[in-house]
């Protein structure tokens, strides 16, 4: 997907270093492979370009934050995808991490309840991490006297306990230098507010080509367009576009729907349009949750379940 991409951005990850950048520099693209480091996979950065002056001040400065967030953000994305993580994961926020980490004291759960046993062991000693979903289902099938089915609901309904996709990614995520820590949602949600931004004040440019800046800022306008459309290549369930510029969004939503086409092979074979791949995902949902439903032994409910909401 990333060849399809404009060919500055080929080239640095065929050439070597310095040319790659030297050759992104004169061609005033903004692609550039600095991101080599020790102990840190190669892989492409993306760069912007800034307006030289000696007062970075005023709104020239407020400009330079924004490209400077964007930097950082999408080098960590590429970071990750590099060393083989889900580089994005919209679903996850706060209140997720809370639950993997905020151990509560042991005095203020019940030992009979189930978020009592998601921490602690058949003889009260503390786990490491809590159980998972699954894990938790299984404790209470070989442990409670109970059904999967029954294990399940009562998970569900007395537990704070993650599906384990979801907590792998959160504890890996943690254990990761800064520099290749995956996005989650309030970080991704910044880095599409800041390149709305950019993409915005590059619109505003082409509309007043008298203003000093305007080839630098037309340009980051367009490497804007193009993160947005290598995030549509990172996240691997469906996503509606999360930008409000018209540019961004469309770039978006036909990189993402070609990769998720490539993902699923019930897709069509040719590149699907938004609305196509909105209706699939809803319908495969819609499958999936009633296949579960009609089941006589309900003890798949939550792996399907699951399974459409975390899973590619």
């Amino acid at each position: 997907m990333l060849r399809r991409l404009p060919s500055v951005h080929a080239a640095s990850m065929s050439m070597p270093t310095s040319e790659a950048a030297a050759r992104s520099s004169a061609a005033g693209k903004g692609w550039s492979a600095s991101l080599s480091g020790r102990n840190r996979p190669h892989c492409p950065g993306i760069r912007f370009v800034y307006t030289p002056r000696l007062d970075d001040t005023g709104d020239t400065a407020e400009y330079h934050d924004l490209l400077a967030i964007a930097e950082i953000l999408l080098d960590r994305v590429l970071q990750a995808r590099a060393r083989g993580a889900q580089p994005i994961m919209p679903s996850v926020g706060p209140e997720h991490k809370r639950r993997v980490f905020d151990r509560p004291r042991p005095e203020t759960l019940g030992k009979m309840t189930t978020e009592y046993r998601r921490w602690h062991d058949v003889f009260g000693h503390q786990r490491a991490l809590p159980l998972t979903r699954e894990a938790l289902v299984q404790e209470l099938t070989r442990h409670g006297g109970l059904s999967a089915s029954q294990a399940a609901a009562k998970v569900r309904a007395e537990s704070y306990a993650l599906p384990a996709t979801l907590q792998s990614w959160i504890v890996d995520r943690s254990q990761a230098d800064l520099a290749q820590r995956p996005l989650d949602r309030d970080e991704f949600n910044t880095l599409c507010r800041v390149l709305d931004a950019i993409s915005s004040i590059g619109n505003s440019s082409t509309r007043n080509r008298r203003h000093t800046h305007s080839p630098v800022i037309r340009t980051n306008a367009r490497i804007a367009i193009r993160s947005a459309a290598i995030l549509g290549c990172m996240i691997d369930t469906f996503m509606p576009s999360p930008f409000r510029q018209a540019a961004l969004s469309d770039a978006y939503a036909s990189f993402h729907a070609e990769h998720l086409a490539r993902l699923s092979p019930s897709l069509p074979a040719h590149r699907p349009s938004r609305e196509i791949v909105q209706r699939w995902s809803a319908a495969r949902t819609a499958r999936v949750r009633a296949l579960a439903e009609a089941r006589r032994d309900k003890e798949d409910v939550l792996a399907y379940t699951d399974l459409v909401d975390h899973a590619a």
